[in-house]
């Protein structure tokens, strides 16, 4: 679904924005999640669960004591970097090892989850 597919703009949208506003103040936020995996998962089923982790990771390492918080932070950087490295990068670095030394090492060929950029950067 596209923000501006009519799917989105006179059913998806008009849904969530009722349902929300009927909703009690301290559902809201939960049904909101719901809906964006909902929005999500209609455009990459598969990369509905890497979301899910990326978000669980950050929110384990925001967690962590504020004695160790430098820690966290630092392991919390190399996380999303390396996730975006990963999915976003992995096939330019295998094919610049391969021109460096001649090597035939195959790419990865990994698809590029929608909006990894935004949600590794928030």
């Amino acid at each position: 679904m596209v923000f501006s597919s009519a799917t989105f703009v006179l059913l998806f949208l008009p849904i969530v924005y009722i349902v929300t506003r009927l909703l009690p103040f301290k559902w809201q936020n939960y049904f909101l999640i719901l809906a964006s995996l909902i929005f999500y998962a209609w455009g990459e089923p598969v990369y509905v669960v890497l979301m899910l982790l990326s978000s669980l990771v950050n929110y384990a390492l925001a967690r962590v004591p504020l004695s160790r918080s430098k820690s966290a932070l630092i392991a919390a950087v190399v996380y999303n970097i390396g996730m975006l490295a990963v999915f976003k990068y992995a096939d330019f670095f295998v094919q610049n090892l391969n021109a460096l030394f001649g090597t035939s090492i195959t790419a990865p060929g990994l698809a590029l989850p929608i909006g990894i950029s935004f949600y590794t950067f928030q």
